[in-house]
């Protein structure tokens, strides 16, 4: 489902025009991102939590030169299922900034962004992959069923097949996320600097760590706690509410 087929079946559902129904979104979006800017963790009830997370300096060299480039920190936004909330900025925090932005109730705010979310889990269900301009791109991935080993008793045993979500962020977010890091440059090592502490990495693995939730193979693997991070149900959403006026 890409960004013109989610914004027209939310549309449908809450029988606002797709020009309402595109500015709404987009405060909601603009709302999670101002707090994740502040250092806040946004948790949605019953489909996730987004959270900004800094990677360290790190040396990447490329595999065909041996160049050595010193890689800058960044801040990176991530995203993960199902989460246990805490003290983070909670759906109900987003449901009353929109409602306040935009003079609706909060009833009717309420059902929209919980909507949003809805519709995305549907979506992932369905056609698996659903884009929402601003937000980012969701996947979800079937992993089979494999052999992995308890790391305290050696002993091998088989994970069930399950679905796994990966979220790639827009562009904008990416940049408005990282944007106190934005000045930092690569930089290029010569052969006699040494940066003890500092992580070493193949080039292109930092990409492939980012965009890539899990790579299965046919050989045992260690059981690792992001393994839990599945999704088992898919909720169903029903609203009848009356078009907003004021936006």
């Amino acid at each position: 489902m890409n960004n013109k087929e989610f914004i027209s079946e939310l549309s449908r559902r809450f029988v606002y025009t797709n020009k309402d129904t595109t500015q709404l979104v987009s405060s909601v979006i603009s709302i999670m991102t101002q707090q994740l800017q502040d250092g806040n963790t946004v948790a949605i009830q019953g489909f996730g939590t987004f959270e900004v997370r800094k990677k360290l300096e790190r040396i990447s060299i490329n595999p065909a030169t041996q160049q050595r480039m010193l890689i800058p920190p960044k801040l990176v936004l991530t995203y993960k299922p199902s989460a246990i909330l805490s003290d983070k900025i909670t759906i109900q925090d987003i449901i009353e900034l929109l409602a306040e932005k935009h003079g609706m109730n909060k009833k009717d705010a309420e059902a929209f962004v919980k909507g949003i979310f809805d519709l995305i889990e549907e979506a992932l269900a369905s056609e698996k992959y659903v884009k929402v301009k601003g937000l980012g791109t969701f996947k979800l991935t079937e992993v089979e069923s494999r052999e992995s080993v308890n790391v305290n008793t050696g002993e091998r045993f088989q994970i069930q097949g399950h679905n796994k979500i990966s979220f790639t962020p827009d562009t904008t977010m990416k940049d408005l996320i990282n944007k106190p890091f934005a000045h930092f440059e690569t930089v290029i090592l010569n052969e006699n600097t040494q940066l003890e502490d500092t992580k070493i990495e193949m080039e292109g693995e930092d990409d492939k760590e980012e965009n890539t939730e899990e790579i299965i193979s046919s050989t045992p693997e260690i059981l690792k706690e992001d393994d839990t991070n599945t999704i088992t149900s898919t909720p169903t959403y029903e609203a009848d509410i009356k078009p907003i006026t004021n936006i």
